[in-house]
Protein backbone atom coordinates (compact mmCIF):
# COMPACT_ATOMS: atom_id res chain seq x y z
CA UNK A 1 0.00 0.00 0.00
CA UNK A 2 2.93 2.47 0.88
CA UNK A 3 4.51 1.80 -2.52
CA UNK A 4 1.14 2.63 -4.69
CA UNK A 5 0.73 5.76 -2.67
CA UNK A 6 4.77 7.20 -3.38
CA UNK A 7 3.96 5.95 -6.80
CA UNK A 8 0.97 7.96 -7.06
CA UNK A 9 2.56 11.17 -5.50
CA UNK A 10 5.18 10.71 -7.93
CA UNK A 11 2.87 10.85 -10.82
CA UNK A 12 1.24 13.78 -9.66
CA UNK A 13 4.42 15.87 -8.98
CA UNK A 14 5.21 15.02 -12.13
CA UNK A 15 2.33 15.89 -14.03
CA UNK A 16 2.09 19.29 -12.70
CA UNK A 17 5.03 20.34 -13.67
CA UNK A 18 4.63 18.99 -16.80
CA UNK A 19 1.59 21.53 -17.23
CA UNK A 20 3.23 24.36 -15.81
CA UNK A 21 6.29 23.97 -17.87
CA UNK A 22 3.90 23.65 -21.61
CA UNK A 23 2.02 27.02 -20.09
CA UNK A 24 5.41 28.65 -20.26
CA UNK A 25 6.02 27.79 -23.29
CA UNK A 26 3.22 28.24 -24.98
CA UNK A 27 3.15 31.75 -26.71
CA UNK A 28 0.05 33.86 -28.19
CA UNK A 29 -0.62 33.33 -31.17
CA UNK A 30 -2.10 36.30 -33.43
CA UNK A 31 -4.31 35.55 -36.46
CA UNK A 32 -3.59 38.01 -39.82
CA UNK A 33 -4.25 37.65 -43.00
CA UNK A 34 -1.93 37.18 -45.58
CA UNK A 35 -2.53 40.59 -46.50
CA UNK A 36 -2.18 42.24 -43.20
CA UNK A 37 1.17 40.24 -43.25
CA UNK A 38 2.72 41.63 -46.55
CA UNK A 39 4.06 45.42 -46.11
CA UNK A 40 0.64 47.45 -47.45
CA UNK A 41 3.82 49.31 -49.61
CA UNK A 42 4.21 46.24 -51.72
CA UNK A 43 1.11 46.61 -53.71
CA UNK A 44 0.64 49.66 -56.08
CA UNK A 45 -1.78 52.04 -56.42
CA UNK A 46 -3.46 50.43 -59.26
CA UNK A 47 -3.99 47.22 -57.43
CA UNK A 48 -5.62 48.86 -54.27
CA UNK A 49 -7.69 51.11 -56.75
CA UNK A 50 -8.84 47.87 -58.20
CA UNK A 51 -9.64 46.61 -55.23
CA UNK A 52 -12.07 48.81 -54.10
CA UNK A 53 -13.49 49.45 -56.95
CA UNK A 54 -14.52 45.08 -56.43
CA UNK A 55 -14.89 45.73 -53.00
CA UNK A 56 -18.07 48.85 -54.25
CA UNK A 57 -19.32 47.03 -56.72
CA UNK A 58 -19.77 43.65 -54.78
CA UNK A 59 -20.94 45.71 -52.01
CA UNK A 60 -23.38 47.18 -54.57
CA UNK A 61 -24.89 44.24 -56.22
CA UNK A 62 -25.56 42.01 -53.20
CA UNK A 63 -27.81 44.48 -51.59
CA UNK A 64 -31.28 43.37 -52.06
CA UNK A 65 -33.44 45.21 -54.92
CA UNK A 66 -36.35 47.27 -53.30
CA UNK A 67 -38.08 46.31 -56.44
CA UNK A 68 -37.20 42.72 -55.50
CA UNK A 69 -38.78 43.26 -52.35
CA UNK A 70 -41.59 44.78 -53.47
CA UNK A 71 -43.20 42.68 -56.62
CA UNK A 72 -45.02 39.33 -55.85
CA UNK A 73 -43.75 36.60 -57.50
CA UNK A 74 -47.18 35.27 -57.80
CA UNK A 75 -48.22 37.98 -59.90
CA UNK A 76 -51.05 37.20 -62.45
CA UNK A 77 -49.40 39.52 -65.77
CA UNK A 78 -50.27 39.47 -68.88
CA UNK A 79 -47.68 38.98 -72.11
CA UNK A 80 -46.93 40.55 -75.13
CA UNK A 81 -46.75 38.39 -77.55
CA UNK A 82 -49.53 34.87 -78.26
CA UNK A 83 -47.84 31.98 -77.93
CA UNK A 84 -49.70 28.57 -78.39
CA UNK A 85 -48.68 26.15 -75.60
CA UNK A 86 -46.88 23.29 -77.22
CA UNK A 87 -47.86 19.53 -76.09
CA UNK A 88 -44.51 18.82 -74.29
CA UNK A 89 -41.92 20.38 -72.62
CA UNK A 90 -39.73 23.67 -74.27
CA UNK A 91 -36.08 24.37 -73.49
CA UNK A 92 -34.69 27.62 -73.43
CA UNK A 93 -30.90 27.31 -73.67
CA UNK A 94 -29.30 30.22 -72.11
CA UNK A 95 -25.60 31.29 -72.63
CA UNK A 96 -25.46 33.22 -69.64
CA UNK A 97 -27.82 33.85 -66.61
CA UNK A 98 -30.01 36.97 -68.29
CA UNK A 99 -30.26 35.78 -71.98
CA UNK A 100 -33.65 34.05 -71.35
CA UNK A 101 -35.26 36.98 -69.72
CA UNK A 102 -33.79 39.27 -72.58
CA UNK A 103 -35.04 36.68 -75.43
CA UNK A 104 -37.67 35.01 -74.20
CA UNK A 105 -39.38 35.96 -70.92
CA UNK A 106 -42.90 36.85 -72.73
CA UNK A 107 -42.93 33.00 -74.26
CA UNK A 108 -41.65 31.64 -70.91
CA UNK A 109 -44.44 33.44 -69.44
CA UNK A 110 -47.03 32.37 -72.13
CA UNK A 111 -46.36 28.78 -71.24
CA UNK A 112 -46.35 28.96 -67.73
CA UNK A 113 -49.56 30.76 -67.81
CA UNK A 114 -51.51 27.77 -70.18
CA UNK A 115 -49.91 25.29 -67.80
CA UNK A 116 -47.56 24.48 -70.02
CA UNK A 117 -44.00 23.01 -69.03
CA UNK A 118 -40.54 25.22 -69.76
CA UNK A 119 -37.07 24.56 -68.99
CA UNK A 120 -33.94 26.78 -68.89
CA UNK A 121 -30.64 25.09 -69.62
CA UNK A 122 -27.86 27.58 -68.64
CA UNK A 123 -24.39 26.87 -70.22
CA UNK A 124 -21.87 29.49 -67.61
CA UNK A 125 -22.89 31.11 -64.80
CA UNK A 126 -21.92 34.30 -66.68
CA UNK A 127 -18.94 34.77 -64.28
CA UNK A 128 -16.56 36.38 -66.86
CA UNK A 129 -15.59 39.45 -64.98
CA UNK A 130 -12.84 41.23 -66.07
CA UNK A 131 -10.58 42.75 -64.10
CA UNK A 132 -11.01 40.72 -61.10
CA UNK A 133 -9.24 38.21 -58.91
CA UNK A 134 -10.49 34.26 -59.38
CA UNK A 135 -12.54 34.89 -55.99
CA UNK A 136 -14.29 37.66 -57.03
CA UNK A 137 -15.05 36.20 -60.57
CA UNK A 138 -16.72 33.15 -58.70
CA UNK A 139 -18.90 35.31 -56.75
CA UNK A 140 -20.02 37.33 -59.60
CA UNK A 141 -20.93 34.19 -61.00
CA UNK A 142 -22.99 33.47 -57.89
CA UNK A 143 -24.79 36.30 -58.35
CA UNK A 144 -25.75 36.33 -61.41
CA UNK A 145 -27.06 32.51 -60.85
CA UNK A 146 -29.45 34.14 -57.95
CA UNK A 147 -30.49 36.88 -60.09
CA UNK A 148 -31.78 34.19 -62.80
CA UNK A 149 -33.05 32.15 -60.09
CA UNK A 150 -35.12 35.00 -59.04
CA UNK A 151 -36.22 36.09 -62.21
CA UNK A 152 -37.95 32.38 -62.79
CA UNK A 153 -39.68 32.65 -59.60
CA UNK A 154 -41.76 35.51 -60.49
CA UNK A 155 -42.04 33.97 -64.14
CA UNK A 156 -43.38 31.00 -62.43
CA UNK A 157 -40.91 28.56 -62.79
CA UNK A 158 -39.72 26.30 -59.65
CA UNK A 159 -36.05 25.49 -58.79
CA UNK A 160 -36.08 22.64 -60.53
CA UNK A 161 -36.60 24.03 -64.30
CA UNK A 162 -33.15 25.32 -63.72
CA UNK A 163 -30.06 23.70 -64.90
CA UNK A 164 -27.05 25.45 -64.50
CA UNK A 165 -23.79 23.56 -66.12
CA UNK A 166 -20.98 26.41 -65.15
CA UNK A 167 -18.88 25.54 -67.91
CA UNK A 168 -16.77 28.81 -68.77
CA UNK A 169 -18.05 31.97 -69.75
CA UNK A 170 -16.43 34.01 -72.58
CA UNK A 171 -14.60 30.58 -73.43
CA UNK A 172 -17.65 28.35 -74.98
CA UNK A 173 -16.28 29.29 -78.40
CA UNK A 174 -12.30 28.00 -77.25
CA UNK A 175 -13.45 24.47 -75.63
CA UNK A 176 -11.11 21.46 -77.11
CA UNK A 177 -12.68 17.75 -77.81
CA UNK A 178 -10.19 16.59 -75.94
CA UNK A 179 -7.57 18.96 -74.26
CA UNK A 180 -9.19 20.62 -70.95
CA UNK A 181 -9.49 24.23 -70.70
CA UNK A 182 -8.71 26.72 -67.70
CA UNK A 183 -11.30 29.32 -67.12
CA UNK A 184 -8.76 33.09 -67.08
CA UNK A 185 -11.51 34.27 -64.74
CA UNK A 186 -11.96 31.86 -62.36
CA UNK A 187 -8.81 29.58 -62.76
CA UNK A 188 -11.37 26.84 -63.13
CA UNK A 189 -10.82 23.74 -65.16
CA UNK A 190 -13.90 21.89 -64.20
CA UNK A 191 -17.58 22.75 -63.20
CA UNK A 192 -18.56 23.35 -59.64
CA UNK A 193 -19.84 20.69 -56.90
CA UNK A 194 -23.65 22.42 -56.86
CA UNK A 195 -23.86 22.46 -60.67
CA UNK A 196 -26.34 20.20 -62.34
CA UNK A 197 -22.92 17.76 -63.66
CA UNK A 198 -20.55 18.19 -60.53
CA UNK A 199 -17.06 18.14 -61.53
CA UNK A 200 -17.05 17.66 -65.20
CA UNK A 201 -13.81 19.03 -66.89
CA UNK A 202 -14.07 21.75 -69.28
CA UNK A 203 -14.15 20.21 -72.99
CA UNK A 204 -16.31 20.39 -75.78
CA UNK A 205 -17.12 16.55 -75.61
CA UNK A 206 -18.19 16.85 -71.97
CA UNK A 207 -20.64 19.36 -72.34
CA UNK A 208 -22.22 18.09 -75.30
CA UNK A 209 -22.71 15.18 -73.91
CA UNK A 210 -24.07 16.70 -70.40
CA UNK A 211 -26.79 18.97 -73.47
CA UNK A 212 -27.14 15.49 -74.83
CA UNK A 213 -28.59 13.91 -72.20
CA UNK A 214 -30.61 16.73 -71.02
CA UNK A 215 -32.36 17.06 -74.73
CA UNK A 216 -33.09 13.49 -74.03
CA UNK A 217 -34.00 13.18 -70.61
CA UNK A 218 -36.61 16.31 -70.97
CA UNK A 219 -37.55 15.25 -74.80
CA UNK A 220 -38.82 19.00 -75.63
CA UNK A 221 -41.69 19.13 -78.36
CA UNK A 222 -39.64 22.84 -79.30
CA UNK A 223 -36.52 24.75 -78.17
CA UNK A 224 -34.89 28.05 -78.11
CA UNK A 225 -31.27 28.94 -79.53
CA UNK A 226 -29.33 31.94 -79.90
CA UNK A 227 -28.62 32.75 -83.54
CA UNK A 228 -25.21 31.57 -85.21
CA UNK A 229 -25.46 33.89 -87.98
CA UNK A 230 -27.51 37.07 -86.30
CA UNK A 231 -26.02 36.56 -82.66
CA UNK A 232 -22.59 38.31 -82.43
CA UNK A 233 -21.30 36.89 -79.36
CA UNK A 234 -19.04 33.96 -79.70
CA UNK A 235 -20.52 32.06 -76.56
CA UNK A 236 -24.27 32.51 -78.43
CA UNK A 237 -22.93 31.00 -81.54
CA UNK A 238 -20.85 28.54 -80.00
CA UNK A 239 -24.11 27.44 -77.89
CA UNK A 240 -26.03 27.61 -81.32
CA UNK A 241 -23.68 24.89 -82.78
CA UNK A 242 -23.45 22.48 -80.24
CA UNK A 243 -27.30 22.48 -79.75
CA UNK A 244 -27.62 22.29 -83.75
CA UNK A 245 -24.98 19.50 -83.68
CA UNK A 246 -26.72 17.37 -80.72
CA UNK A 247 -29.85 17.20 -82.45
CA UNK A 248 -29.33 16.27 -85.89
CA UNK A 249 -26.57 13.31 -84.89
CA UNK A 250 -29.55 12.20 -82.45
CA UNK A 251 -32.09 12.20 -84.78
CA UNK A 252 -34.39 14.67 -82.61
CA UNK A 253 -36.56 16.78 -84.23
CA UNK A 254 -38.15 19.90 -82.32
CA UNK A 255 -39.13 22.52 -83.39
CA UNK A 256 -36.29 24.80 -83.18
CA UNK A 257 -36.74 29.11 -82.77
CA UNK A 258 -33.80 31.39 -82.99
CA UNK A 259 -33.20 34.30 -80.74
CA UNK A 260 -30.73 37.40 -81.13
CA UNK A 261 -29.16 39.19 -78.40
CA UNK A 262 -25.81 40.49 -79.09
CA UNK A 263 -26.26 42.31 -82.55
CA UNK A 264 -29.80 42.56 -82.55
CA UNK A 265 -30.18 45.68 -85.25
CA UNK A 266 -33.50 47.61 -83.55
CA UNK A 267 -35.31 50.29 -85.79
CA UNK A 268 -36.98 53.26 -83.43
CA UNK A 269 -39.93 53.02 -85.95
CA UNK A 270 -40.32 49.88 -84.79
CA UNK A 271 -40.46 49.91 -81.19
CA UNK A 272 -43.02 49.31 -78.66
CA UNK A 273 -44.84 51.04 -75.45
CA UNK A 274 -42.68 50.09 -72.63
CA UNK A 275 -43.27 45.73 -71.82
CA UNK A 276 -43.66 47.12 -67.83
CA UNK A 277 -43.26 43.32 -66.92
CA UNK A 278 -39.88 42.71 -68.95
CA UNK A 279 -38.82 46.09 -67.64
CA UNK A 280 -39.18 44.65 -63.83
CA UNK A 281 -37.52 41.28 -64.64
CA UNK A 282 -34.30 43.61 -66.14
CA UNK A 283 -34.26 45.02 -62.81
CA UNK A 284 -33.38 41.93 -61.25
CA UNK A 285 -30.11 41.59 -63.41
CA UNK A 286 -28.29 44.99 -61.32
CA UNK A 287 -25.03 43.07 -61.70
CA UNK A 288 -25.46 44.19 -65.52
CA UNK A 289 -25.71 47.64 -64.78
CA UNK A 290 -22.05 48.78 -64.99
CA UNK A 291 -22.85 51.91 -66.15
CA UNK A 292 -25.57 54.11 -67.71
CA UNK A 293 -24.50 52.43 -70.91
CA UNK A 294 -24.77 48.89 -69.98
CA UNK A 295 -27.80 49.37 -67.97
CA UNK A 296 -29.53 51.54 -71.14
CA UNK A 297 -28.34 48.14 -73.62
CA UNK A 298 -30.71 46.32 -71.05
CA UNK A 299 -33.60 48.26 -70.45
CA UNK A 300 -33.77 48.47 -74.23
CA UNK A 301 -35.12 44.88 -74.49
CA UNK A 302 -38.14 46.29 -72.23
CA UNK A 303 -39.57 48.15 -76.32
CA UNK A 304 -38.59 45.54 -78.84
CA UNK A 305 -40.83 42.98 -79.55
CA UNK A 306 -39.55 39.10 -79.24
CA UNK A 307 -38.77 38.33 -82.44
CA UNK A 308 -38.06 34.93 -83.47
CA UNK A 309 -36.85 32.88 -86.61
CA UNK A 310 -37.84 28.80 -87.46
CA UNK A 311 -35.09 26.89 -88.13
CA UNK A 312 -36.50 23.56 -88.05
CA UNK A 313 -36.54 22.54 -91.59
CA UNK A 314 -33.04 23.41 -91.74
CA UNK A 315 -31.72 21.20 -89.45
CA UNK A 316 -33.42 18.35 -90.37
CA UNK A 317 -32.33 18.54 -93.89
CA UNK A 318 -28.67 18.12 -92.54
Amino acid sequence: MEGFLVAATFWQSYLQNVTQLRQVRREPVVQQSPIEIKNPEYFPPAYQRRKEKAKEFFSRIARPSKLVQKISLKEDVPVSIQVEKPNGSTIIFSPHPDDEVLCCSDVIRRIVSDKGDVKIIFLTDGDGLQNSTYDQAQAYGRVRKRESSVAARFLGLEVSDLFFLNFPDRHLSDLGNQQLLRSQYTGQNHTNWDSYFASMPYSRDVLKKNLTTLLKQIAPVQVYIPSETKDTHPDHQATSRLVREILSENGLSPAVFEYTVHGQVVDEAEKIAVNSKKLRLIQFFRSQFHDKFHKNVMEQFAYIKEVFDEVSDKIAEK
